[in-house]
C-alpha cells in the first residue's frame, strides 16, 4: 500500500524504517482512517497520502517521534461538509 512512498525515499535505511513502522501499525492506521471516512477505499487512500507526505518530507519523520497527522484529514473534513 505504501510502495509510492517508499520509492520517494533516498536511502534503503529510510525505506526499511518506514516500511517497518507501517507494518507494525497498519491495522491501527486503517481503523482510525475508516472510523473517520466510513469508506474502505478512501481510508486506504488517506493512509497512502499520509505516508507519501512523510516520504516527501523525511526530516519530519526520521529521527523524531511520529505524530499522527495524515493529510487525509482534509478528506474527513470534506466528507463531513458534504453530508
Amino acid at each position: 500500500m505504501i510502495s509510492e512512498a517508499l520509492a520517494v525515499l533516498e536511502t534503503e535505511e529510510q525505506r526499511n524504517e518506514l516500511a517497518d513502522f507501517y507494518e507494525k501499525n497498519k491495522s491501527r492506521f486503517y481503523t482510525i482512517a475508516f472510523d473517520h471516512l466510513h469508506n474502505q477505499e478512501e481510508a486506504e487512500d488517506a493512509i497512502q497520502e499520509a505516508f507519501l507526505e512523510i516520504a516527501n518530507k523525511p526530516d519530519t519523520f526520521f529521527g523524531y517521534c511520529f505524530v499522527y497527522k495524515p493529510c487525509g484529514i482534509n478528506k474527513c473534513r470534506n466528507n463531513a461538509s458534504a453530508r
